[in-house]
């Protein structure tokens, strides 16, 4: 009887909600105010629903982030359907199935600067790149494409560029715990393991393009319901990296070679796996200074991570960097030749622009595009291979 009721006083006050929001001066968050006397009535009403008996004994949790859920929200929720013209019916009856439900789709959202992106890109049953598109608008989405629900771009033009693709990890999980109940944890995406997949995804897009900088901004999660309102249950909340230095440029990038590349990290034994990850991150980074002497830096210790991976002998370590990229990398004596004195050279910019501060050899600065070249080449090589060479000698004599 109690849902009848709450259908039948929004069938009462329908059009007096959907005038409401039309009047506000902000059309693009309808709802979010309403009368006292209007949302007394429906709190009282949900009050009564056994469905929502002891709601306010209980937290809300999404992937990222929860806190307490009450009536107060519930309602406001609830109205701003309403406002925006779902049925009464429709509005009661997903709310039941939200708090009945054990498993609900959630999802984290995490944009990403600096790549061109046109389409949602697939790389797991849980983990796709999408665009602002294939999402239905919402808080979520707002908030890390800063696109309104009617379309409009948010923001000043001084801001960063606005991300065209974001990180889209999907889970069904359970969301309604009573407060203090540590049962959550059970079936539910860690936060670590979203951190991981993060990082494996920025690095898999940064070995997919020879230019792409690729870097995480605001982020947030989202449970994917009906009775989850344009605000949500709770009002939104998630995290930015105002911080981190950006790209000012779209970059393209391989999307096949990027799914291929995912499939195959997540895979990798757990050590050769961080070595993978640490480099793409350096290179990553080099690609993101506008300095050459941090680019030297960067890229220099990406290439020592590659390539004196394993090595216990500390003499002469640019020379040996600079071999086992010849032979890991080259098909004949002139190819290991050239690879050979890009990455010696990539190594003396490292140690100049460390002792020195500056790069005052030409050569250094116009060899950092092809050491990122033969960096990336060598990180698609490793995880295509699955690892690395066993031993470096043995590689060098078999040759």
């Amino acid at each position: 009887m109690s849902c009848d009721s709450l259908v039948k006083y929004f069938k009462d006050i329908s059009k007096t909600v959907v005038q409401l929001s039309r009047d506000e001066p902000r059309l693009e968050h309808p709802g979010l105010e309403f009368p006292n006397d209007i949302k007394s009535r429906v709190e009282v009403l949900l009050q009564s629903l056994p469905e929502l008996d002891g709601i306010e004994k209980k937290t809300l949790r999404r992937i990222s982030g929860g806190g307490s859920i009450s009536v107060a929200r519930i309602a406001t929720s609830v109205l701003e359907r309403l406002s925006l013209g779902d049925q009464p019916e429709s509005i009661c009856a997903d709310l039941v199935d939200f708090v009945c439900q054990k498993d609900v789709p959630n999802y984290y959202l995490a944009g990403i600067s600096g790549i061109a992106l046109a389409d949602k890109l697939t790389l797991s049953d849980q983990v796709s790149l999408v665009t602002a598109d294939n999402i239905a608008p919402n808080w979520a989405r707002e908030f890390v494409f800063r696109i309104n629900r009617l379309g409009r771009i948010e923001g000043a033009g001084h801001e960063p560029l606005r991300p065209q693709a974001a990180l889209m990890i999907s889970n069904n999980q359970q969301v309604l715990f009573p407060s203090g109940s540590r049962s959550h944890e059970e079936g539910r995406l860690s936060m670590e393991t979203v951190r991981k997949l993060e990082r494996m995804i920025i690095s898999c897009i940064t070995l997919a393009s020879d230019t792409a900088a690729p870097t995480i901004t605001a982020k947030t999660s989202w449970i994917d319901h009906p009775a989850y309102s344009y605000h949500g249950l709770m009002g939104g909340s998630g995290g930015k990296s105002p911080g981190e230095k950006q790209t000012s440029r779209y970059d393209e990038f391989d999307k096949n070679l990027t799914r291929d590349l995912f499939a195959r990290v997540s895979v990798l034994d757990e050590g050769v796996q961080l070595t993978v990850l640490l480099a793409a991150e350096l290179l990553c980074s080099s690609r993101l200074h506008e300095s050459p002497v941090n680019r030297a830096i960067d890229l220099g210790i990406a290439l020592e991570v590659i390539f004196l991976h394993g090595v216990k002998n500390t003499t002469e370590l640019g020379y040996r960097a600079a071999t086992h990229a010849a032979f890991f990398l080259g098909s004949d004596a002139e190819e290991r030749r050239t690879i050979h004195d890009a990455v010696r050279d990539a190594y003396g910019a490292r140690s100049e622009a460390v002792h020195t501060g500056k790069l005052e050899k030409t050569r250094y600065i116009e060899n950092h595009f092809q050491a990122d070249r033969l960096c990336r080449q060598a990180l698609v090589k490793l995880v295509i291979d699955g690892g690395f060479p066993e031993d470096w000698s043995s590689l060098i004599f078999a040759t």
